[in-house]
């Protein structure tokens, strides 16, 4: 026998997140579990992971999620970038982290089904507090009057906790639980569901939102993921759990496949043969969690980019850190194009047309009379705030002086000389006033 004989071929390695927590809970005959993964899927996606965590920072990991709609069947599940990385062990499928904004689509399924909003609904984005929360957007601008499709296309947090408000964030937190998916509070916070559950202000595994968006995309109905063939042949006979009725899931989706693609990637309705993907992003506090969620071709793909250790990291996003890898996995999993959506006209019906209040002349969006605001300096060489009002040919002053627009950005933008109490006031061009006493804080 030549030495060549005895040379053993590599074994291979793939998925060993799932395939170790199947093997022990099959350990009185492991051989004969017949699992829902695609070899050949899980090959590709492995090394696609390691590459996206290798270019986000020696400490950063990521994970991907793979289902079918088709009897929750898990195709594909990469736990974490390589034993090579700062976690690897973890699986970051199961660990608890923040959603980020990626919750924010089932608030939305949630009024529309309840009547207490439509799609082209008219709704404020300006500063609210609750009590002794004040959200405020991520780019810290506020866009005065939205539909509730710009808010949830565009990600913005007002408008959100403003639904969320109106649902109850109990009640929205109890539905997501009769569903199967448990939303995790730090043992510090109450035990109240609060609105920071708009934001992100919970825990929540990865394999609890592909079971989110698993209902999303199978019109408004969620079933438990299954990890073998038995599990998603049964899966398939079983009634499930309504989330949200099948218009309000049809309705947001419609809304998510409007978002704008990341940067680099052609829409998918000017794109030849690219399918239509419905998804959403989510950047948790101090950027500790990217997240991306998607559905498309009969598939959820759920995207975590972070720290397994829950580190913060400086600038690193859903829609720049986990979406890009969204659409990567959708590219591998070649799914049949769609035709773009017909053009229909836009209207709310008449009673949930609008949700603001109108008055005559500007009105101040951002900053409100009495408010009190916290800034990181001071001076010419500051950040500065960008004030916003709705009225036409806006003039600003403060303490009797103009401010000039920002020649770059063209938005109003005031750096305050120091703290204290300020007069703002913005002109319309009728010659119709604002005003606002604010106060300034250092940070």
């Amino acid at each position: 026998m030549c030495s060549s004989d005895l040379d053993r071929a590599p074994f291979p390695a793939l998925a060993w997140h799932p395939a170790g927590g199947l093997a022990r809970e099959a350990r009185s005959d492991p051989a004969s579990v017949v699992s829902t993964l695609d070899a050949g899927l899980q090959a590709r996606l492995e090394p696609l992971v390691a590459r996206a965590a290798r270019a986000q920072g020696a400490e950063a990991s990521a994970a991907i999620m793979v289902v079918a709609l088709d009897g929750r069947a898990v195709r594909a599940s990469v736990g974490s970038a390589g034993l090579d990385r700062a976690g690897g062990w973890i699986d970051m499928t199961r660990a608890l982290r923040s959603p980020g904004s990626a919750l924010k689509p089932f608030i939305y399924a949630m009024a529309f089904e309840q009547g207490l909003a439509a799609p082209d609904t008219r709704m404020a984005d300006a500063p609210r507090r609750y009590a002794d929360y004040q959200p405020e957007n991520f780019d810290r601008v506020f866009h005065d009057q939205v539909t509730a499709r710009e808010a949830l296309t565009h990600s913005l947090n007002v408008p959100a906790v403003d639904t969320l408000a109106r649902l109850g964030p109990a009640a929205f937190e109890g539905r997501l639980q009769a569903a199967g998916v448990r939303l995790w509070r730090p043992r510090s916070e109450t035990r109240d569901a609060g609105l920071a559950i708009a934001l992100g202000g919970v825990g929540v595994s990865l394999r609890d939102m592909a079971v989110l968006y698993g209902a999303l995309g199978d019109g408004g109905v969620a079933r438990p993921l299954a990890w073998t063939e038995a599990e998603a042949s049964a899966r398939r006979s079983q009634r499930g759990v309504r989330l949200v009725s099948q218009a309000a899931a049809d309705e947001v989706l419609a809304i998510l496949r409007e978002t704008p693609p990341p940067a680099g990637v052609t829409p998918a309705a000017l794109s030849l043969g690219r399918p239509l993907m419905a998804y959403k992003t989510g950047t948790s506090y101090g950027f500790r969690d990217a997240v991306a969620a998607g559905i498309v071709g009969g598939h959820v793909i759920v995207v975590w980019s972070g720290r397994a250790d829950g580190g913060a990291r400086a600038g690193l996003t859903g829609r720049n850190a986990a979406l890009p890898l969204l659409f990567e996995v959708a590219d591998l999993l070649q799914a049949p194009p769609a035709a773009p959506p017909p053009l229909a006209p836009r209207n709310a019906p008449t009673a949930l047309d609008d949700q603001t209040r109108t008055t005559e002349g500007p009105r101040l969006i951002f900053p409100p009379d009495g408010a009190v605001v916290q800034v990181d300096g001071f001076g010419a060489g500051s950040r500065g705030l960008a004030l916003a009002a709705s009225g036409e040919d806006l003039e600003w002053y403060v303490a009797g002086q103009p401010l000039r627009r920002d020649p770059l950005s063209g938005q109003v933008l005031w750096r305050p000389e120091g703290p204290g109490f300020y007069d703002l006031n913005v002109v319309d061009g009728q010659g119709r006033a604002a005003r606002a006493q604010v106060r300034i804080r250092g940070g």
